[in-house]
């Protein structure tokens, strides 16, 4: 199932686009179209005054209104100012022919496309340290990033997941929301969650967690038990610390990301001895059903 937290709106998505590889937008050069979704076309392109690669976001034409570049600006002045090594700051914002070009350093890949692969219990146990470290400096300045997904997790050669779309998500979500036939591809009132909030922030990030550690998406999971290899890779703590921090029942319990570091500390230890564990394990582990969100 597909996690990326964005939104439908009729018609967008079904246009044909009026960019084309090679071409020239301002000063960038369109090599390849990474993604088209219907709030924005990302390319990977190339910087031609610096001469380097970056990632080009391109948003849809409708929706870059002047509330938009308000809260905008809003943004991008208010994550400037958290310095953290986890934070993929923009690098450019231009507007060229009422297009707003937006640029930032490209990565190796999303964490989106890695998570087409598998991922080892002890990668999975790093990924979700660095997430929780970012978003805790984040939330620690009342920074919102209101739009948080695997997409925007970008992994570097290095073995480091910094997180993108700050500035950018919660303005486009919310311009998004004033136009007709609006769609969340994930509602935050469905588990009763104000949308652009901390406390959203918080619920995302323990979703990327869940399909981390678990290897599915939640949805996934909770149409039925977890399947046995999924209660072989971590211990039953660590599903129950999963549970309670996805569920919608629970709302109320991680008011941000502050507090859901604080116990996923408790429970990962316990993640990583059994993932390096070498001798025999318990032929049967107990079945446990997660409550749907």
């Amino acid at each position: 199932m597909d996690s990326v937290i964005y939104v439908v709106v009729p018609g967008m998505s079904r246009r044909k686009s009026v960019f084309r590889l090679r071409q020239r937008v301002g000063k960038y050069r369109l090599e390849r179209r990474a993604e088209r979704t219907p709030l924005w076309e990302k390319f990977h392109a190339t910087d031609t005054v610096m001469g380097v690669p970056v990632v080009l976001r391109i948003p849809e034409r409708q929706l870059v209104t002047r509330a938009f570049l308000d809260q905008f600006r809003e943004d991008s002045a208010q994550i400037a100012g958290v310095e953290h090594p986890g934070i993929l700051q923009l690098r450019d914002a231009s507007l060229v022919d009422g297009r707003l070009l937006i640029s930032s350093t490209t990565g190796l890949e999303s964490l989106q496309e890695r998570l087409t692969r598998r991922v080892s219990v002890e990668t999975a146990v790093r990924l979700c340290d660095q997430l929780l470290d970012t978003m805790v400096s984040v939330h620690r300045q009342r920074v919102v990033h209101g739009n948080l997904h695997s997409d925007n997790l970008i992994l570097f050669a290095d073995g480091t997941l910094r997180v993108a779309g700050f500035a950018l998500s919660r303005a486009l979500t919310q311009s998004a929301r004033r136009c007709r036939g609006f769609t969340p591809r994930l509602d935050p009132v469905e588990v009763g969650l104000a949308p652009d909030s901390i406390r959203w922030d918080t619920h995302c990030a323990a979703r990327i967690c869940y399909r981390l550690l678990v290897g599915r998406e939640l949805e996934e999971a909770c149409e039925g038990t977890i399947s046995l290899n999924a209660a072989r890779r971590i211990p039953v703590s660590t599903l129950r610390w999963l549970e309670r921090a996805t569920s919608a029942q629970q709302r109320g319990t991680y008011h941000d990301a502050g507090a859901l570091q604080r116990s996923w500390q408790r429970v990962r230890g316990e993640t990583l001895r059994l993932a390096g564990a070498s001798g025999k394990r318990p032929r049967t582990r107990p079945r446990l059903r997660l409550r749907a969100a």
